[in-house]
């Protein structure tokens, strides 16, 4: 017999104790993904790199923070002082690797904030940037109130917004349906069920679609990512000078709301691979969407932001200037020796057919 998924038996009951016997998507996935002790974020195991479960820019290569640390540099040229929140902060690579190329090439914040909830990743965080933390040049942060609002703020949100949680939707025959989770046949397990949603929720989902000004093919599911919405209008509260730079995996409406996609997007890594059984063994694998950058925006452009870019990854890094980070050599005896190394790396965060073309890179201004 297997050992028990506690988070599984607590669901069940939230279910059974619920009146109408379900919960939604959204709160299946802050359990699964958030709850404190059972919570994939929140378990005290690796889940980046070879040993875990997906890769991520920064893990990749140093070189996506070198190139993205000058371009931080030039991003803050007019400030007389700055400084970075980093929303999501993991195993504290990115910013390890963001100060040595400060520290190599001068200049960088007054300040840098790590906006975590994990205390797993706050342990690794504290081990990998322990220099930082105590010379008060890092600080942990549980809400974006605690940041300073003297001076202007760059907010880095690499892959932040594809592990929120998200609401499904479907188009029926009647109108829209809310996408819920409910005890599968046997009672032992879960399964996913549509039903008419509140009378709230079925206006919010109307005007998100008047938003966008689109709608969808009857049947299609998609993923709604409201607590996005939220996340929008918190760095719009407490923050009056800034750059947001969103860096994720995703696309435009057109592309993530295709027709051809009729199942959504949502999915699960676990130990590198992909499955789509996002409501078996809750909080042992990621659970993860595809962004819809065109919704990021719109709620952005309403709270008073404006859009300085969007483009891929790939272009992005090459604007700025990882090409150049390169060793210059055209062709390397030892296929397997650093330099080569760092090439291959390198070429997976720019090309289309890697990570290239599949990560986005979104900048916003506010006050500045």
């Amino acid at each position: 017999m297997g050992r028990e998924n506690k988070l599984l038996s607590l669901l069940l009951r939230e279910i059974e104790q619920s009146p109408s016997h379900t919960i939604s998507c959204e709160h299946y996935m802050t359990q699964a993904l958030y709850h404190p002790q059972w919570g994939y974020y929140q378990r005290d195991r690796l889940k980046v790199g070879k040993e875990g479960d997906f890769y991520t820019s920064p893990v990749v290569s140093p070189i996506f923070a070198r190139s993205l640390g000058k371009k931080l540099l030039e991003m803050s040229r007019d400030f007389d002082q700055w400084q970075v929140v980093e929303l999501g902060a993991g195993d504290g690579r990115l910013c390890a690797h963001l100060w040595e190329v400060w520290e190599q090439i001068g200049g960088g914040p007054q300040r840098y904030y790590l906006l975590e909830t994990s205390k797993y990743h706050r342990c690794l965080q504290s081990d990998r940037l322990q220099p930082l933390l105590t010379s008060d040049r890092c600080q942990w942060i549980d809400q974006l109130s605690d940041v300073c609002r003297k001076e202007p703020v760059i907010v880095i949100s690499n892959e932040f917004f594809d592990a929120l949680p998200v609401h499904r939707v479907r188009r029926g025959e009647r109108g829209w349906e809310l996408g819920v989770v409910t005890k599968s046949t046997d009672g032992q397990g879960l399964a996913e069920d549509f039903c008419s949603p509140p009378t709230y929720m079925e206006k919010q989902i109307g005007a998100y679609f008047d938003l966008l000004g689109t709608t969808l093919e009857k049947g299609q599911i998609v993923e709604v990512a409201f607590s996005a919405q939220k996340w929008w209008k918190q760095i719009t509260d407490h923050l009056t000078q800034a750059i947001v730079v969103t860096i994720d995996y995703g696309g435009e409406m057109e592309e993530v709301y295709h027709s051809g996609r009729l199942e959504g997007s949502l999915r699960c890594f676990r130990n590198h691979r992909v499955h789509r059984r996002w409501l078996t063994c809750p909080g042992e694998s990621d659970i993860t969407y595809d962004v819809n950058f065109t919704a990021l925006h719109k709620w952005a452009e309403q709270l008073g932001w404006r859009r300085v870019s969007y483009e891929s990854q790939g272009s992005f890094l090459v604007g700025a200037g990882i090409l150049e980070e390169i060793a210059v050599t055209a062709e390397y005896q030892d296929p397997f020796c650093a330099a080569a190394r760092e090439r291959r790396a390198v070429m997976q965060l720019i090309l289309p057919e890697a990570m290239g073309e599949v990560f986005k890179v979104m900048i916003h201004a506010k006050g500045c």
